[in-house]
């Protein structure tokens, strides 16, 4: 069932909201009001990885219900510094040992995120293939992410769209399948 959707370019009041969603997106169950507050610090800031400049909200009825972290992945080792050392202890992950997620020559879809009540309707859908469009327009070749293994109706809708695995990365204490498709 697909729900009608509007996906918009995110603006700085969204911080909170972004930021609430990336805490459950990555798995952080005991996150606290305040580790969502300061993090939506950093989501309002620009020249970060999870700034609301990177990020499509997801809207139903005028309501917020997902989010789209996307960006050229050379870009993430040096967004990369500014972004780990304003979140403190949000993320509560040590950051120090590890590996980029994404790099040059790749768009990277960071973060996907669908307020659970609303999955399964078409949104994380209708927000992939916007990000997907946004990475067509900056002329890189291909798209990556990251999936947890254990997820399985993001890994269908994943490789549904084209995604194909091409590896296992360690990050935020996990271990996550990297996924790739073509862009152009």
């Amino acid at each position: 069932m697909n729900t009608p959707v509007t996906i918009r370019k995110a603006v700085k009041e969204d911080a909170l909201f972004m930021a609430e969603r990336i805490l459950w997106a990555i798995g952080v169950p005991d996150a606290k009001d305040s580790d969502a507050e300061t993090l939506s610090t950093v989501c309002a800031m620009k020249d970060v990885l999870y700034s609301y400049e990177n990020t499509l909200i997801a809207e139903v009825d005028g309501e917020r219900v997902g989010i789209m972290i996307s960006y050229d992945g050379a870009l993430y080792s040096t967004l990369r510094v500014k972004t780990f050392s304003n979140v403190g202890d949000a993320l509560k992950c040590d950051f120090s040992n590890m590996a980029d997620e994404a790099k040059a020559g790749e768009y990277y879809l960071d973060t996907l995120a669908v307020s659970p009540d609303m999955r399964r309707k078409g949104i994380g859908r209708a927000l992939l293939t916007a990000a997907l469009e946004r990475g067509r327009k900056t002329g890189i070749e291909k798209a990556t992410l990251l999936v947890s293994p254990k997820n399985p109706p993001a890994l269908r809708l994943y490789s549904h769209i084209g995604f194909k695995p091409t590896g296992m990365v360690k990050a935020f204490g996990h271990i996550y399948l990297r996924m790739e498709r073509p862009l152009q």
